[in-house]
Order: structure tokens, then sequence, then C-alpha cells
């Protein structure tokens, strides 16, 4: 099988590499910082990359270490509605299978 070498352990490379060790593909993961970065870099997720936290298995520990907020929505000026979403509706509209084969 061909190794893998993603560059970044951001959110989208450690995702990236997650998914393809539960894969059994080999994955190296090259990062230029040597600790935890706490500044305000990817302080939050969009909506639909719950899902993809949820089927890593990482959503619930993330909500429980970090913090969110269901205050968050959208307005349409033309109609005058306003969609206040939560977590879990938006988990279960954005979930979708997913796949690492070819």
């Amino acid at each position: 099988m061909t190794a893998v070498l993603i560059v970044g352990g951001g959110p989208v490379g450690l995702m990236t590499a997650l998914g393809l060790a539960r894969a059994g593909v080999p994955v190296t993961v090259l990062e230029a910082e040597d600790d935890i970065v706490y500044s305000p870099r990817a302080i939050s997720y969009a909506w639909p990359i719950l899902a993809g936290l949820n089927h890593f298995g990482v959503l619930d520990d993330m909500i429980a270490a970090g913090h969110t907020i269901d205050e968050r929505c959208w307005r349409i000026f033309k109609t005058g509605e306003t969609i206040v979403p939560t977590i879990l509706r938006w988990v279960r509209i954005f979930s979708r299978k997913w796949s690492c084969s070819t």
C-alpha cells in the first residue's frame, strides 16, 4: 500500500490523516510547530464539518472540551425567515457516507 505524507497538522490535515489511518493507509503528518498553538487559528468549525467529526468519533470529545453556541442564525431577508440550527440537527443534515477508497 502507498504511504501518504500530509503537510500541516491543522484541522484538515489531522482529519485527513485520521480517515486514512482508519482505512489502513500508512500516514505521516509533518507540522512546522513544535507544540500546540493556542492562538486563535481555526477557532470555530462550520456546521457541515460536524458530521465528519461525528463520523470519526471525535465530535463528543470536542464538544465536551470546547465551547459551543446555538445563538447563530441565518436570516433570509427576502422572506423574513430566520433559521436557527442546533448542533445535532446539523450533524444529521450534513451526515453522509465518508470513504477513503479511490
